[in-house]
């Protein structure tokens, strides 16, 4: 799977086709029917935040939901290589990085490492499911907010 974020780096030369390579990637996982890895997650609120914490295994590869807000990540402990359409980098912690909605990445875990997303929660929910219907975008619904929020100039397929 380090292979495949080598190809993102080497042959996807824009967004589109990285974030295209991303899609397709979680695509050919869901079709292979392997099993997903459990990772454990803490979560973590405070006022007007929320903080999912995750701790993944050496050798985990994630693909990650696209987030429908601008949030922070953070790499605790670890090290990383995360490819999303803005690129393919390599994370030592401690690293702290700004992202932008719209965002869906891929992540490599060299060693045993813990990562974080804090999010905007104004309502104050302590609720996963309702905070998780507010943060990710539905697979589905992935072009159509690409395309509204100026990610995309391809039209999502109508039915």
């Amino acid at each position: 799977m380090e292979n495949f974020l080598q190809i993102i780096e080497s042959d996807c030369s824009t967004r589109e086709e990285r974030f295209q390579a991303i899609v397709a990637l979680e695509d050919a996982i869901n079709a292979m029917g392997l099993p997903e890895m459990e990772l454990p997650i803490k979560h973590y609120f405070g006022e007007g935040v929320y903080v999912r914490e995750m701790t993944a295994p050496e050798g985990a590869f994630i693909v990650g939901h696209m987030h429908s807000k601008a949030h922070v990540f953070m790499l605790m402990q670890g090290s990383l290589t995360i490819a999303s359409e803005d690129g393919v980098i390599d994370c030592t912690a401690p690293c702290t990085f700004s992202s932008k909605a719209g965002t869906k990445r891929v992540i490599f875990a060299h060693e045993d490492s813990v990562l974080s997303t804090a999010h905007p929660n104004p309502t104050n929910s302590t609720n996963e499911a309702d905070l998780k219907a507010d943060l990710i975008v539905p697979r589905e619904k992935m072009a159509q907010f690409r395309l509204d929020h100026g990610l995309t100039a391809i039209e999502p397929a109508r039915e």
